[in-house]
């Protein structure tokens, strides 16, 4: 018999969609909207921001955090009803697993991000440039700029500031260029994926995430 995962789920909360096609999985982000009788959920989100209709039906994987168990997943399908509101049905307790493998819950958030790319030649400077980020994982960080300052697989060293309540946390890490998308706003939206960093560390990115959640989940007021 599984095991029998009680948790709360609240407006605001972040989800995420898995739909595995063809021996492909494609990954969405969506909000809930209400968490009443069922999901009522915003249009769900590609990795780059843009919004994406899914067929009503369509079987799917939820992924979420919850404060006590961590990394939970139930199976679900999405239901498109004629006010062209988007659903999901609530799982009970014991379709909850707890996932076992490591996974990285993105969330949005701007931390100040400072990165160096050290020149390849002797005589060139290395380049540097305080930013803010545009979401965080355990796994890497994202950021928006007006221009394409880097390229896909380059790597660069980098520190984050992270505020939690009243403590501070700076987190050093190496990372790869793992994506560069042109927004629809003209801005580039460049994704790193962590190559080096602390098992310490990358912890500290993941109570940090949990952390916003909460946070959000507070100015919303589901708790």
């Amino acid at each position: 018999m599984g095991e029998n995962i009680d948790v709360e789920f609240w407006n605001g909360q972040l989800l995420e969609v898995l739909i595995s096609e063809n021996d492909e999985d494609e990954t969405y982000v969506t909000q809930v909207m209400n968490a009443e009788r069922y999901f009522q959920i915003q249009m769900p989100k590609t990795k780059t921001g843009v919004p994406i209709k899914l067929d009503s039906g369509k079987s799917v994987t939820i992924h979420f955090y919850d404060d006590v168990h961590g990394m939970c997943t139930f199976d679900s399908r999405i239901i498109q009803l004629e006010d062209g509101n988007t659903i999901i049905k609530k799982p009970e307790p014991e379709a909850i697993k707890r996932i076992q493998r490591r996974r990285f819950f993105r969330v949005n958030a701007a931390v100040p991000l400072q990165i160096k790319l050290r020149a390849e030649e002797e005589e060139s400077e290395d380049k540097e440039w305080d930013l803010y980020t545009h979401d965080i994982s355990g796994g890497g960080v994202s950021f928006l700029n007006e221009q394409e300052i880097l390229a896909e697989n380059d790597f660069l060293h980098g520190t984050m500031e992270l505020k939690r309540a009243n403590e501070e946390h700076i987190v050093d890490f190496t990372a790869k260029v793992v994506n560069i998308m042109k927004q629809i706003n003209n801005f580039y939206k460049i994704s790193l994926e962590f190559q080096e960093v602390t098992e310490k560390e990358r912890s500290e990115i993941i109570r940090y995430c949990m952390f916003k959640q909460i946070e959000n989940r507070k100015k919303i007021g589901g708790g």
